[in-house]
């Protein structure tokens, strides 16, 4: 559809390397997933927010949580509200808009917890067990 309808500035990549991925991310302003799908977690919202872009998402399972409170939100399949939000992103200052990227980052940084942690509490139970 994208070469048929001679649209221009689309890209599909197809799977990338975590850093070639993240790099890409990070050049985006914003990041919209809109899914109409019952999405259980929401991992791109997570890897938007890990490199400072905020959200814009659906009320869509788990998305809001991973998008964070700094993101902004529709009903999945309102097309009307997601238009909205895209036209009210694009009204925002450059210094609001940093404060934001910046509150969606540490926002994250304390809602997810470093994947050692888990690691750690695990042994500790299984050296209960061991005892």
């Amino acid at each position: 559809m994208i070469e048929r309808d001679g649209i221009h500035g689309v890209e599909i990549p197809g799977f990338l390397p975590d850093h070639e991925r993240n790099l890409k991310i990070s050049q985006a302003k914003w990041m919209i997933t809109p899914p109409k799908t019952n999405e259980d977690l929401g991992l791109t919202a997570i890897e938007a927010r890990n490199v400072k872009v905020p959200c814009i998402v659906t009320h869509d399972g788990g998305l809001p949580e991973a998008a964070g409170k700094f993101s902004l939100s529709c009903q999945p399949g309102n097309i009307v509200d997601l238009a909205e939000l895209l036209e009210t992103v694009a009204l925002i200052s450059e210094e609001d808009y940093i404060q934001l990227a910046e509150n969606t980052y540490f926002q994250l940084r304390s809602y997810l917890k470093p994947l050692n942690l888990y690691r750690q509490a695990y042994q500790v139970v299984i050296r209960s067990y061991q005892e």
